[in-house]
């Protein structure tokens, strides 16, 4: 299947984690720069589970912001939420490892990590000249905490996470400042920020950030003189005036249970963009509701054609706290009291909050999105046929997804393009 142009994917986690001093155990010599394990080529019969999983969790998370956001336009990256979130249930253990590992949908996933890994390595190796691509882990441990040896050389091997030490209650801006250049040269620039120095105390025991970024052009682009202000219609009843582009071409089409996908490739074909539109009257909810039954199948009988394609340019930025959201889909002791036994044994660690950032905008060239997310751990806690018409004028969903493995990196839905 096809992949949409250019798309920047950035995404970035960060999970800040503050604890109880108890018994504080100093272990000082873990390897800063423990290099990730190199793999065999990407198993993707293997690696199929974990993507369907993850992308259960994309669904079900977008879902629930969606149902709580009204006429507002949505846009997360759930490959980043996941990841970090993946790297802190690799040191839960009992109800809290349990609970985590059902609600990221990877029960009975075998060697999860190594896996995940492997996912990984696949999306790094996939940077050439048509397109960048890239995903980077890491650890920011407070300067006395006593992290476990073995967590440290998992998250290294696995996820290619080094351990940098931080003093966050005694310089809690340069510790942030830190974090932040990181996230910011692992995004290009596009995040800047995604910790506050008011984060940090004494109490603060670490930081996982994820970043994953990816700039490619459409393999076919649209015309900036084919762009002109047309009607999109809101779901208020209202008409707005927004631009417009406009292409003839042939791209991946497909149409059932009420709504029609298009597939609109980024140079290279590893990643698309799929565009999700109601059919007729069918209202975005409807949609919505279906995603997580048999929508998707569709993918599988998208089949290439000539169509007339009008997409509007727009830009979004989110922003989102998502522990009320991650505790309800099912990992509620993770928030409480919880057991991270498996990172640290010198002091009991909860997460206290998650919080998303991301930003997508989409113009003629491509497109360009970032994304971030600080989870923050306090105490215990056919070629003949006629060209096929696709006016994208109301609200519509859209994902971006890695071809090869099927996984979801992005999913949002515009309410409103201005």
């Amino acid at each position: 299947m096809p992949i949409t142009k250019l798309f920047m994917l950035f995404l970035i986690t960060a999970l800040p984690i503050v604890g109880c001093r108890a018994n504080p155990d100093p272990h000082p010599a873990e390897s800063e720069e423990a290099p990730m394990e190199e793999s065999s080529k990407l198993d993707l019969q293997k690696a199929a589970p974990l993507v369907e999983g993850t992308n259960e969790f994309a669904v079900d998370l977008y879902l629930r912001l969606a149902n709580e956001s009204g006429d507002k336009n949505v846009f997360i990256s759930p490959w980043s939420i996941a990841t970090a979130l993946q790297m802190v249930r690799l040191g839960a253990q009992g109800e809290t490892l349990d609970q985590m590992t059902a609600t990221l949908n990877i029960t009975g996933v075998d060697d999860i990590d190594e896996t995940i890994g492997a996912v990984q390595n696949d999306l790094n190796g996939a940077d050439g000249d048509d397109f960048q691509l890239a995903v980077a882990n890491r650890v920011w441990g407070r300067e006395d905490l006593h992290i476990i040896e073995e967590y440290l050389a998992l998250v290294a091997n696995h996820y290619g996470a080094p351990l940098e030490r931080l003093d966050f209650g005694g310089d809690p801006g340069g510790s942030a400042d830190s974090i932040n250049a990181w996230v910011s040269e692992n995004t290009a620039g596009k995040i800047e920020e995604i910790v506050d120095k008011s984060l940090f105390s004494q109490a603060t025991s670490l930081v996982l950030t994820n970043a994953i970024y990816f700039k490619g052009n459409w393999s076919r682009q649209f015309k900036e003189e084919h762009t002109k202000d047309d009607d999109f219609h809101l779901s208020d009843g209202t008409t707005a005036q927004v631009p417009v582009m406009f292409q003839k071409t042939k791209f991946a089409h497909a149409e059932g249970y009420g709504v029609r996908m298009l597939s609109l490739p980024y140079v290279g074909d590893r990643l698309s963009m799929i565009v999700l539109l109601p059919q007729g009257e069918v209202p975005l909810a409807d949609v919505d509701a279906m995603l997580d039954s048999n929508l998707l199948d569709l993918v599988g009988y998208l089949e290439e054609k000539e169509v007339l394609v009008w997409l509007p340019k727009f830009r979004v930025e989110t922003e989102y706290s998502l522990a009320k959201q991650l505790a309800a889909m099912g990992m509620p002791t993770a928030f409480g009291a919880a057991d991270f036994s498996g990172i640290t044994t010198s002091e009991r660690i909860s997460i206290s909050e998650v919080l998303h950032k991301a930003f997508v905008e989409v113009n003629e060239e491509g497109t360009e999105a970032a994304a971030a997310t600080a989870v923050i751990m306090t105490r215990s806690m056919a070629a003949n046929a006629r060209p096929v018409e696709f006016r994208v004028d109301r609200p519509f969903i859209f994902l971006i997804r890695d071809n090869v493995t099927g996984a979801l990196l992005f999913i949002g839905r515009v309410m409103d393009p201005r």
